[in-house]
This record gives structure tokens, sequence and C-alpha cells, in this order.
């Protein structure tokens, strides 16, 4: 598999996956009671799916080939952020370890022996990805041209603003820079029965972020 495009090694941990505990979804670490999930072998997309779909970040068990470590001179931040994780979910150990079970594409994510494991990096990945739309931002231009019925002139691009919530779906939508107020209030309305979107993640977690995409005619 090819190197991760939208996520890097933020924080690498020394520590050995052959001393921990195997679980439904990858290792217990006695140390900071928190799962390791075993990501090796999953696409990109597939790794960034469950970093939506937790509430925590996620400590992860990834191919050494696949990644590629965060500039040094931005490393401490990071480090700084895992470890500020590591003790604030000490004090909630049981509740860290039910979230930490992760399902991709309705599977619980497997883990390997431990006795096989070798060429591996274990650590927090920086993950930043805006959000977007099934398919990507032609894809939704054409869903937006294919739901307009208005028949007047169409001049120019309409840019229309909204934000994507951390579950995908759209709020405080509308245009800033548009046409007739008819063809304004159909884009509105086709924007808000939209697909679901992907949420954006920042830093492994998932991000509420307000978007403005202009629709071409």
């Amino acid at each position: 598999m090819e190197r991760f495009k939208n996520m890097q090694l933020s924080f690498n941990c020394p520590k050995s996956i052959n001393n921990m505990q195997a679980c439904n979804s990858g290792w217990h670490c006695g140390a900071c009671n928190e799962t390791v999930h075993d990501f090796r072998g999953l696409t990109e997309a597939e790794i960034l799916e469950a970093f939506s779909k937790s509430h925590t970040l996620l400590c992860g068990l990834y191919d050494a080939k696949r990644v590629t470590e965060m500039p040094k001179k931005l490393m401490w931040r990071k480090w700084l952020s895992a470890a500020l994780f590591i003790v604030g979910i000490s004090a909630f150990s049981d509740r860290a370890y039910a979230q930490g079970k992760v399902k991709v594409n309705n599977k619980t994510i497997k883990s390997a022996k431990s006795d096989t494991i070798k060429d591996v990096v274990m650590g927090f990945m920086a993950v930043t990805v805006k959000p977007q739309f099934p398919g990507g931002d032609a894809a939704f231009n054409r869903y937006v041209n294919e739901h307009v019925k208005y028949t007047g002139e169409r001049a120019g691009p309409v840019y229309v603003s909204f934000i994507v919530e951390k579950d995908g779906t759209l709020t405080n939508i509308k245009v800033v820079k548009g046409g007739e107020p008819e063809l304004n209030q159909q884009i509105i309305e086709i924007v808000k029965n939209s697909p679901r979107w992907r949420g954006g993640i920042d830093s492994g977690r998932p991000m509420r972020a307000e978007i403005t995409v202009p629709i071409s005619f």
C-alpha cells in the first residue's frame, strides 16, 4: 500500500506491543488504559472513517513503510496533546476503554497475533481532512446542476456557504454571492437535501467546519 497522504505520525510510542494484552479491536495498553488499534492493511480511507466515528484520539499500529513523521519543530505540540490526553483518560479508564472499540464498515477491526508483528509504528496520528461531499467537489457541482429547475439566466458561479457538522449534516446554509433570488433559493433547498457529507477531521478528531463552495453552471 502507498504512504499516507492525510496522516502524519505525531507521537511515536516507545512501548512494545508484545507486552500488551490482545482485546476486541487491538491491544490494551495497561500503562495508559488505552486501546491500540490494528490499522495495518487498511486503506487510508478506512482509517479516516474510524477516526471520524470516534470521540477520542486513537492510538494505532501502522505499517512503518506507510508512515511519515511530522516535522520535529511541530511535534512537541502533538506530544503535549497526546500526554494530556493520556493523563485525562486515566481517571476515566472504564469509559475510555469502552470507547476504544472501533468498527469500519460495520466490522470490528481485528488484530493479529503479537508474535507476528514486525516493521510497525505505534502511536498517535495527526489527521487533518476537510469536509467533503461523496465523490468530491466535482460530484457536488454535478449534483446541484442536476436538481436545479430554474429556467432563467445563470450568469457566473453561485457561492454557497454552510456548516458541515461533525456527523456530516449541513446547517446554516446561505448564498453569499449569487444570481437571481429564485435561483439562490433553489440552490439553498438543494444543498439542504443533499446526501450526507464526510465530516472534517482535525488532529485526529471530528471537527465542525464552515466552508464556501462555488457552484458553476
